[in-house]
């Protein structure tokens, strides 16, 4: 198997089994495959059978191509401060901004970059996401090679298991959720946010 379909394997075979919730012994068990095989696949290493990652598949009840097809970089998703949805006849003013279901622990942060900074994160752990809402500023923010600019009132999401990066043009206040996925271990991977 060509070296590159390897690492495709290891990164979709993390993310599944993350986002399922499954330690490697968990999948070991369901699948009838070796922890230690699943550890190097998982690190883009080995040369998995037909019958190996026919086994994955249906221990993780995905299709076998959700496991050797490459995946599109997620787009961040973006809501506008003059975007969302309205709620009329209330005492005080709504908007509904986003809606999720979290599978994992969400934390929230009140977080604060001085004008002119910039923090380089690296990627937290596979299924983490990370919700931006700008109270105060501007925030330029986004996995690398996918930042958006953001200002007062407006929104964003992203995968936050790679790289990415937050730019501030100006004094910035912003509300942070960090989403992590089931099995991920929240309390060890802090986001180290400048100014808080």
């Amino acid at each position: 198997m060509p070296n590159e379909i390897v690492k495709v394997v290891g990164t979709n075979l993390r993310r599944l089994r993350t986002l399922d919730g499954r330690s490697l012994s968990d999948l070991a068990r369901a699948s009838d495959v070796a922890k230690a095989t699943l550890s190097a696949l998982e690190g883009g290493r080995g040369n998995p059978t037909l019958e190996t990652l026919s086994a994955l598949a249906a221990a993780l009840q995905v299709p076998m191509g959700d496991l050797i097809t490459a995946a599109d970089p997620e787009p961040v998703t973006v809501v506008r401060n003059d975007e969302g949805t309205d709620i009329p006849g209330t005492a005080n003013d709504l908007r509904l901004i986003a809606r999720f279901t979290p599978g994992g622990t969400v934390e929230v942060y009140e977080a604060q970059w001085p004008k002119r900074s910039t923090r380089n994160a690296g990627g937290h752990g596979p299924g983490t996401r990370e919700h931006v809402f700008i109270t105060r500023g501007g925030l330029r923010v986004g996995p690398l090679g996918r930042e958006v600019g953001l200002a007062g009132g407006d929104y964003a999401t992203f995968a936050a298991d790679e790289p990415h990066i937050y730019e501030a043009r100006a004094g910035t206040r912003a509300l942070l959720l960090m989403q992590w996925a089931p099995g991920v271990q929240a309390a060890a991977e802090r986001p180290a946010v400048e100014g808080t």
